[in-house]
């Protein structure tokens, strides 16, 4: 008996034995390169370590998945799994099937055109209003995720200690990296300029770094959140700003004298195609921007144009808070319960046919100042804020703006994407829906001087210039243009805003 299950155990033990050597064969066999994974981490890492490191775009890598289906031997799920996954073989089967994995390592921009203000970052800002311009937004570059653990995240401890954080402030090294503060520049420039001390060592180095933005101009087409901004750009710098003649919700200037730099604000209340019966502004007359373009805003129009003299250097837009308040106020003229901007409380979700409304506007609006002003211009629809307290209200104000974000990558026009980073900061608000001069402000105003220098031909990595826009003679001697200096890095900036 003993001899007998000694036996059936050998026998057992060698059924599993052949078993588990025909599973191998046949793995062998159909899979002969058991490395795929491994040699496809590879491949990607170094695809990701040369994007880092070249400022040309990597070559695209292409990658094959099997499809082959095992159905004659039954394997546990985690080994299924583990099958049907990528290997990184430029060999395939008849019955492979090719897909892209990495559809273009191109879609990793370059060094230079890495846009700061398009990755997560942490605002790094002083306590007091005095400090409002060492604000700093901190991107959440490599040089941080890549980080090893800190010691206190470390699991098990080596020695018992308490949990505790102290107040503290990105590091050196990352802060090295931030976006250039290009307000500080402005500032320092119209302080020297002021003070007749145009000689000094320090003013011609602030005004070689800032030769660039001479003669420059920015349209902001949106509402009085955008022309804050404007009046804010002379505040800073000690200068007023000046509102059209023909009164508010009109047209707002910052000319900054000594550089010759100019941005207008032209008031767009909204993306109503006509004035309705309910309008409650009763000090705006004319609505839709085709009223308002002929009427009032091209009275302005010198001040408009740039040195090519067909339009701005840069066009900023968006219309969110006026439709909100329009749609709102448009239901409850029928009956709805839709209340006031001040007294929606609730708010609601917009209703299909307003979606699509203000889609068809936000086109008609991108075709009509681009038939004004040309195809050159850099064109950026500024991402929605919320209302200071938020709630469900604000429903309405996401909805348009992924819509507009839609929109926008579907003309080529990327994000401004500065209205995320106003989430939350309830204080920066001077009242329920426009921003004070704060943090904030300084954020908008150095994330619209970055996207200028870009659009003038300057290259910015990681907070170091790479490259300094052309003269104007060199202008003039190669043929330069907005499309071209825009479009350096435009597919990688377009693809990336448009979430």
């Amino acid at each position: 008996m003993i001899k007998l299950r000694r036996s059936t155990c050998c026998v057992a033990a060698l059924s599993i034995f052949i078993n588990a050597a025909l599973v191998f064969l046949f793995f062998r066999l159909h899979y002969p390169s058991v490395a795929g994974l491994s040699d496809f981490r590879i491949a990607h890492n170094s695809v990701a370590d040369a994007a880092s490191n070249e400022l040309t775009p990597p070559v695209p890598i292409t990658v094959t998945v099997l499809q082959t289906v095992v159905s004659t031997i039954t394997l546990p799920p985690l080994l299924v799994l583990s099958t049907a996954t990528a290997t990184a073989t430029a060999t395939a089967t008849a019955t492979a099937t090719k897909t892209t994995i990495i559809e273009a390592a191109a879609d990793v921009p370059p060094l230079h055109c890495e846009d700061p203000y398009l990755h997560p970052g942490y605002l790094y800002m002083t306590s007091d209003s005095s400090g409002i311009e060492n604000t700093i937004y901190v991107p959440y570059y490599d040089t941080l995720i890549k980080r090893p653990p800190v010691p206190m995240a470390v699991y098990p401890q080596s020695k018992p200690q308490d949990i505790t954080f102290l107040p503290s402030e990105p590091d050196i090294e990352l802060m090295h990296e931030s976006p250039v503060n290009w307000m500080k520049y402005v500032k320092n420039h119209v302080k020297f300029s002021q003070a007749g001390d145009n000689s000094s060592p320090e003013f011609v180095r602030v005004d070689r770094a800032l030769s660039w933005l001479r003669n420059k101009r920015v349209l902001m087409l949106a509402d009085s959140v955008d022309r804050y901004m404007a009046m804010f750009l002379c505040a800073a710098v000690g200068l007023r700003s000046r509102e059209g003649g023909l009164g508010r919700h009109t047209t707002a200037i910052c000319n900054i004298p000594s550089l010759n730099f100019t941005v207008e604000h032209w008031h767009i209340p909204g993306s109503l195609s006509g004035k309705p019966s309910w309008w409650w502004a009763t000090l705006i007359d004319e609505v839709p921007f085709e009223e308002r373009t002929p009427h009032m805003f091209l009275l302005y129009l010198n001040e408009t144009v740039g040195m090519d003299g067909k339009g701005p250097d840069l066009i900023i837009y968006q219309t969110m808070l006026w439709d909100y308040l329009g749609f709102m106020k448009g239901y409850s003229a029928i009956g709805g319960s839709s209340t006031g901007l001040k007294g929606a409380e609730n708010g609601r979700r917009l209703f299909w046919s307003e979606l699509e409304f203000y889609k068809s506007r936000q086109q008609l609006l991108i075709d009509y100042f681009r038939k004004l002003f040309g195809n050159g211009v850099p064109m950026m629809f500024r991402a929605g804020i919320p209302h200071r307290d938020e709630g469900e209200r604000d429903i309405s104000i996401f909805q348009m703006d992924r819509i507009a974000r839609a929109v926008a990558y579907a003309n080529g026009n990327e994000v401004f994407e500065w209205g995320h980073n106003v989430v939350g900061y309830t204080s920066s608000y001077k009242d329920d829906m426009h921003v004070t001069y704060s943090p904030h402000a300084w954020l908008y105003l150095n994330m619209m001087l970055y996207y200028l220098f870009r659009a003038d031909g300057g290259e910015e990595v990681r907070g170091t210039i790479a490259k300094w826009p052309p003269t104007q003679a060199e202008k003039d001697m190669t043929g330069w243009t907005k499309e071209s200096a825009w479009g350096v890095c435009h597919k990688y900036n377009l693809k990336l805003s448009s979430h």
